[in-house]
């Protein structure tokens, strides 16, 4: 009896500790490579690299960014994707590891297109962003940068020090700094190469505290892993000299960032599974020594305590990244034009997908849908409901054929006063096909978004 107590009050412990407990922090969808920073209106906004769901091909079909926002660090909403790097023209790579800053009254966002950096502009942290330059920032031909290497042009990040913009990068044999000018569109002077600190792989943030600057980045543990690594400099150019590992975790890739909110410090790191391609963003507050360096900062389940993720109405939602389905009628499928792009392939009427914890704020007017449909379908329609399938009614959004499976259009349709609030949203699949097998796709959804 006194055993089988014991087991009661462990298993009552461990579901309370679990109840309480945020790693990872980011649930909604599968996301790396964190860039976290305060903005001036006083929110905490972290920007993150999506691993799409039903990817297992690898790093090279990332194709879209998310940016989360949070003022308590304990809601964060999804603000949807940003922008898909498949419209950017001279793209010939995947969204890797990018940093968005705030200067001049806007907001630039710096990623990486395997061996190019680019640059995006928005005049909220949110979006929308568009190209900035119509070409990169940084290529193989930028004076200072190697012709050939190793590895890739990745991971910048950038680092404000004495009303000056600094930007690093680089990985395996490359580690770079170079100046930014005040627009923050161009270089100021050539790109420098730096020693590397000891250990150095790849991903380097860099981060000023306590007199010194600090990067953290991922160090070479093993053939093929890394283990989160830090090493500090007295001035932005080095030498950075290594300090240990802060994380004795190891993986294919564990980059990182450090910022502070409010006063107070967190790491923002991703780890892996359930495999190397699906990753999902954890969290630690932390206090640097007493010598004013970062500590080891082991990972933890409690991660910051509860919190929740929200999904704003008005971002872009991509329709495969749904949170649940019914269990048949509903597929998450890649389009077959080389162009990376995922969608929810609809087999029959009376399926579902669900979004949860929607906010509709104040209210929304009307919902827009991009959708592809090569068969005539008769009656074909989403109802949008709130909480349940066959929860209130918002509304109905028709969806005719558009004549070739892949060619996309937009559908839209209003949307009722009543949806307000924070609410686990339905889309609701009606109609059939009038030729149709029965496992016939009826339609596909791509993405949609509320206005």
């Amino acid at each position: 009896m006194k055993n089988q107590l014991t087991c009661i009050i462990i298993i009552v412990m461990m579901t309370i500790f679990d109840a309480y407990s945020q790693n990872p922090l980011i649930t909604n969808i599968f996301t790396a490579d964190p860039a976290a920073h305060q903005f001036s209106d006083g929110k905490l906004y972290l920007y993150a690299d999506h691993d799409p769901a039903g990817e297992n091909g690898g790093w090279l079909n990332m194709f879209n960014y998310h940016v989360y926002s949070t003022s308590d660090m304990k809601i964060w909403t999804d603000h949807g994707s940003l922008f898909d790097c498949k419209t950017i023209t001279w793209n010939d790579g995947a969204a890797w590891d990018g940093d968005c800053v705030e200067a001049n009254g806007k907001y630039y966002y710096y990623f990486p297109m395997v061996d190019k950096i680019g640059v995006m502009v928005a005049d909220s942290p949110t979006g929308p962003f568009k190209d900035a330059l119509g070409k990169p920032l940084i290529t193989r031909d930028t004076p200072g940068v190697k012709k050939k290497a190793t590895g890739w042009l990745t991971s910048p990040c950038v680092l404000f020090y004495k009303d000056t913009a600094y930007m690093y990068l680089g990985q395996n044999d490359e580690f770079y700094l170079v100046k930014l000018k005040k627009n923050m569109l161009e270089l100021d002077g050539p790109v420098i190469t730096l020693k590397q600190p000891e250990n150095f792989h790849e991903a380097a943030w860099v981060n000023f505290a306590n007199g010194k600057f600090h990067a953290t980045f991922g160090g070479r543990a093993k053939k093929g892993q890394d283990k989160l690594a830090n090493a500090v400099a007295d001035n932005p150019y080095g030498p950075f000299v290594f300090q240990y590992f802060i994380q004795k975790e190891k993986a294919a890739s564990v980059q990182n960032c450090i910022t502070e909110f409010n006063g107070k410090n967190y790491i923002f790191y991703h780890q892996n599974g359930p495999d190397d391609y699906h990753r999902q963003i954890c969290a630690e507050e932390f206090k640097y020594t007493k010598k004013g360096l970062i500590p080891k900062i082991p990972r933890t389940k409690k991660g910051l305590g509860l919190t929740e993720i929200h999904l704003d109405a008005r971002g872009k939602m991509e329709a495969e990244d749904y949170q649940n389905a019914s269990n048949f009628g509903i597929d998450r499928q890649l389009e077959p034009t080389g162009e990376g792009n995922w969608y929810v392939s609809v087999f029959c009427p009376g399926q579902w997908i669900q979004f949860q914890k929607v906010d509709f704020g104040a209210g929304v007017k009307s919902f827009e849908l991009a959708a592809s449909s090569g068969v005539n379908v008769i009656g074909g329609k989403i109802e949008l409901r709130l909480d349940k399938p066959d929860g209130l009614l918002i509304g109905e959004c028709a969806v005719n054929s558009t004549e070739n499976w892949f060619q996309w259009k937009k559908f839209t349709c209003s949307i009722n006063a009543e949806a307000k609030g924070v609410h686990d949203l339905y889309l609701v699949m009606r109609g059939d096909s009038k030729t149709a097998f029965y496992y016939q796709v009826n339609y596909m959804l791509d993405y949609f978004t509320f206005k």
